[in-house]
């Protein structure tokens, strides 16, 4: 299952309003080239995005309205029909691969260090593809003090400082996910994705759409 993700804000110092967004490219409008390839396989993977990247290897993929392939460009695409939240792209990444705890990943660089014992607001939407057969929860976010670079089709088993409990099945809207983090000091790295086993998480099946 496929969830489709931008990255809005990520707030700082404890008020939640009106401070700096330390999360570069937040919303994927930066590009290097609108060529994606085929079923935009790998796009951010392959540094389209920068900095951007994937921590495991596996295929991250981009979508964009300037797209040259039907199937990556914004609103339609590969995993469905959706306009972006903000700008012209978004990602997207599978969450969930029945029986096979496969997962794939996004990581950033952040614009600058956290500092020890400040809080950070974070606020990130996803949406489900709409041809989708299968919605999850255990969306999340980890920070990490280095760059990760792990080559594995399986799940990380970091513990993410921020993740939806619930269930994300909207195929018509972006659901948001917010919270909060109280920072250790020297986190550098977000990571977004399923960080937990098949069976720790739970899913909805949706009869009426097409890929599992």
């Amino acid at each position: 299952m496929k969830k489709l993700l931008t990255i809005l804000l990520l707030l700082t110092y404890g008020i939640c309003i009106g401070q700096t967004n330390l999360v570069p490219n937040w919303s994927f409008e930066i590009i290097d080239s609108c060529n994606f390839g085929l079923n935009c396989s790998g796009g951010l993977t392959s540094g389209l995005a920068p900095p951007w990247d994937s921590p495991t290897g596996t295929s991250s993929d981009l979508y964009n309205s300037c797209s040259t392939h039907p199937f990556c460009r914004v609103p339609s695409n590969y995993d469905g029909y959706q306009n972006a939240h903000t700008g012209n792209g978004y990602v997207g990444i599978i969450c969930y691969a029945q029986n096979t705890n496969y997962r794939e990943y996004i990581q950033t660089p952040l614009d600058s260090t956290l500092i020890s014992q400040h809080k950070y607001c974070v606020s990130f939407y996803v949406t489900l593809g709409s041809w989708l057969a299968l919605s999850t929860n255990n969306i999340g976010m980890y920070f990490s003090p280095t760059h990760t670079h792990i080559q594995t089709n399986y799940g990380l088993t970091f513990t993410p400082q921020i993740n939806q409990t619930t269930v994300v099945g909207d195929t018509t809207n972006w659901t948001e996910i917010t919270g909060t983090y109280i920072a250790n000091g020297g986190e550098q790295y977000i990571i977004i994705g399923n960080f937990f086993p098949d069976s720790l998480t739970d899913t909805i099946a949706s009869p009426s759409q097409y890929w599992g």
